[in-house]
């Protein structure tokens, strides 16, 4: 079996076993993981399972770009991701009282000095809870999943943190960081609305909404004493 297949099949390892209780599979080359939730404010999410390799040898560089330039090798490798995520949403659905689904799936590739990055997306409908100006985020991770890897979660602009029941490794602007080996049993984490808290500082949407009403009322006002005067 040439290096690209290796590679290969070490992706689709990782992608069968990173959302298990057993974590990532490890490889000789395999560098890391990383886990990545973008959250949506309607509760929706692009999910990016990041792999990273060393490549120490012209063949293994060699092997890399050849899979950054295989477009049917690509298309096996988002073909089964999608699958893996979309048995893993459908696992979950069992657990939560909305639909999850998953679609979209893509795969970038790029190098940075000696290191290849494979990143394997989807988008996640219904990822997160709503309720609200409220994300809540519990499955898939609350029921044992070990992080093996980064776990990254990030909140919309303008949500800010509410509670969470694992306090993050690492908080940089809105996005929250759990470092590998990771205990996320009972995982739940919430995030509000600025808006609608008025954390911020700035006008929540009730204000606006009451000074919008007024303004409705005094034109009102004005129109008919118009039509009365004239």
């Amino acid at each position: 079996m040439n290096i690209q297949k290796l590679l290969i099949v070490g992706i689709v390892c990782c992608i069968g076993l990173s959302l298990t209780s057993v974590g990532f599979v490890a490889a000789d080359s395999h560098h890391g993981d990383e886990f990545i939730v973008e959250l949506e404010t309607d509760g929706d999410a692009e999910v990016t399972i990041v792999t990273t390799y060393e490549l120490n040898s012209d063949d293994e560089r060699d092997a890399f770009e050849s899979l950054s330039n295989d477009e049917a090798a690509q298309n096996d490798l988002t073909e089964r991701f999608h699958e893996r995520m979309q048995s893993v949403a459908s696992t979950a659905n069992g657990d939560v009282d909305r639909e999850m689904e998953v679609t979209d799936p893509s795969v970038e590739t790029w190098t940075e000095d000696d290191i290849g990055y494979v990143a394997l997306s989807v988008t996640w409908g219904n990822f997160a809870e709503t309720n609200g100006g409220s994300l809540t985020v519990e499955q898939p991770f609350t029921d044992g999943y070990t992080v093996d890897g980064t776990l990254s979660i990030e909140s919309p602009e303008g949500y800010e943190l509410e509670s969470t029941t694992h306090n993050p490794d690492v908080q940089t602007n809105n996005v929250y960081q759990w470092n590998d080996g990771t205990d996320l049993n009972g995982f739940e984490i919430v995030f509000e609305s600025s808006s609608e808290t008025g954390t911020d500082g700035g006008v929540s949407t009730s204000v606006i909404i009451g000074g919008l009403l007024v303004a409705v009322g005094i034109v009102g006002g004005i129109i008919v004493f118009a039509s009365e005067k004239f």
